[in-house]
């Protein structure tokens, strides 16, 4: 056997040997990088196997095609595995658990009235007055009080009191001025 002949051979050799542990070494990826870094691999191999036939000068031409493949493996593999369509989808599956969560940790409003108890207010009093309210929500939730106590809670009663606002001018204020 010539000398080309015989390098051509190891060579091959070597590249398949090199596709082998590659495949073997990529085949578990489960990451978005392990798999494009798997292809990139990948397409080196294939190129570098490629470049070998070539007879002449075929350890450059295993080069040459090898990067090649490394290349055209790499953009298949942001192609096929788009990090960012991935990124979005698990942004959006995050976004809707929280809503999710949201929904379960927030207190279902089982009553709610004004505190003022359906008391109609004056018009002319109206912009003086924040008439408050109060409500009644379900929830549930374990609190501990101690370390062997537990309370389970189910119910909250809020209670937001009415207050006067002060900031606008109402007909208290008028008579005030008048009688200064």
């Amino acid at each position: 056997m010539s000398d080309k002949i015989k390098n051509i051979t190891f060579l091959s050799k070597q590249t398949l040997f090199v596709l082998s542990v590659t495949s073997i070494l990529c085949s578990c990826a489960t990451s978005q990088k392990g798999k494009i870094v798997e292809w990139t691999f990948l397409g080196a191999a294939i190129g570098g196997a490629y470049g070998t036939t070539r007879l002449q000068e075929a350890d450059k031409n295993a080069l040459m095609y090898g990067a090649l493949g490394a290349a055209l493996g790499a953009m298949a593999g942001l192609y096929y595995f788009d990090p960012d369509k991935f990124s979005e989808k698990l942004a959006n599956e995050n976004q809707n658990l929280k809503k999710e969560l949201d929904l379960i940790q927030s207190p279902k409003v089982l009553f709610e009235t004004p505190a003022t108890f359906n008391t109609k207010i004056p018009e002319k009093y109206k912009k003086l007055i924040n008439p408050g309210e109060w409500k009644i929500s379900e929830i549930n939730q374990w609190v501990e009080e101690s370390e062997n106590r537990l309370i389970h809670q189910d119910k909250i009663m809020e209670l937001v009191p009415p207050t006067l606002n002060p900031n606008l001018q109402g007909p208290a204020a008028n008579r005030d001025r008048a009688s200064h």
